[in-house]
């Protein structure tokens, strides 16, 4: 019968246990109603358990009367959403008037797309109608309207559920944790990477000292000032701005000091040096250094 669902066996209930005691094994899919959703172009329906079923089997125990299925529609441009909705009808009961929050329901939101459109035709002309009446079927599916036996069926399909839930929450987060990992290990090998070819492409342009020819002094002069005596015997040249020069054969880097001067730059082939007095020199390695 369309716009019913699944058995208790599909809904995840043993037989052996949830059928016992007067349970209809036949019948219990009756309990569960389909809540379908169609978003173009795709179609989905779930099976929903029908939460006040004990409250309408109390009602009809104790009074009569008739428990009716209304539908109703909800529909957004593309998404369409029909679902059931079940109430208890007293006796000599108006059956309109209980379908009235479904029909005004899917009177304002049932039209709002194509699917929707032809669902709110279908819906308005049954519950209009007066419904459908579902009462057979419901005492039936629980051994002649048992309330307490819909409850516990209830009962244990939301257990079940929301430990579904639950698993699929954990699924979803080790999903996005093993992505979050794979990501960190990607980018620290590709950073790893990067660090060791920046390494491997810092070669000195020139690596060999050389040595300048000694000069005597004039006999009776005074020695040379020592911020005079800066000689570069090689360069590093890197780059990534790591560079390093060899002055007076001792390394140096720019902003270190050495001989009375300050390094102000390292380029391929000459460094750039100040003295304390504020006069910059230029060190080259085509002229030794001076």
């Amino acid at each position: 019968m369309e716009g019913w669902g699944i058995g208790l066996v599909d809904a995840g209930f043993g037989s052996d246990t949830a059928f016992q005691d007067g349970l209809c094994p036949n019948c219990y899919e009756w309990i569960f109603n389909d809540q379908r959703v169609q978003m173009i172009p795709f179609r989905y329906t779930s099976h929903e358990p029908i939460s006040n079923l004990p409250k309408l089997l109390k009602a009809y125990n104790s009074r009569g009367g008739s428990i009716i299925e209304f539908q109703r529609v909800v529909s957004f441009f593309f998404l369409s959403r029909k679902s059931s909705h079940y109430v208890w009808v007293p006796p000599n009961g108006s059956y309109a008037l209980r379908s009235l929050p479904d029909t005004l329901t899917t009177l304002l939101f049932g039209w709002w797309s194509l699917s929707g459109f032809f669902w709110t035709i279908q819906v308005l002309i049954t519950n209009l109608g007066g419904g459908r009446d579902a009462t057979q079927e419901l005492l039936d599916a629980t051994g002649g309207g048992n309330a307490e036996l819909a409850r516990q069926a209830i009962d244990e399909e939301n257990r079940a559920r929301r430990q579904e839930s639950v698993r699929a929450v954990l699924l979803f987060v080790g999903i996005i944790g093993s992505v979050a990992l794979l990501w960190w290990l990607t980018d620290t090998v590709i950073d790893w990477q990067t660090r060791r070819r920046n390494r491997s492409q810092a070669v000195p342009t020139q690596v060999h000292a050389r040595e300048p020819a000694k000069r005597p002094n004039a006999v009776g002069t005074a020695p040379i000032p020592s911020d005079t005596e800066v000689r570069l015997q090689a360069i590093f040249y890197n780059t990534n701005g790591s560079s390093t020069a060899i002055i007076n054969r001792t390394t140096v880097l720019v902003s270190e000091h050495i001989g009375g001067y300050t390094v102000l730059a390292i380029e391929p082939q000459s460094v750039t040096v100040k003295s304390a007095s504020g006069q910059q020199k230029i060190l080259r390695l085509s002229d030794g250094g001076h």
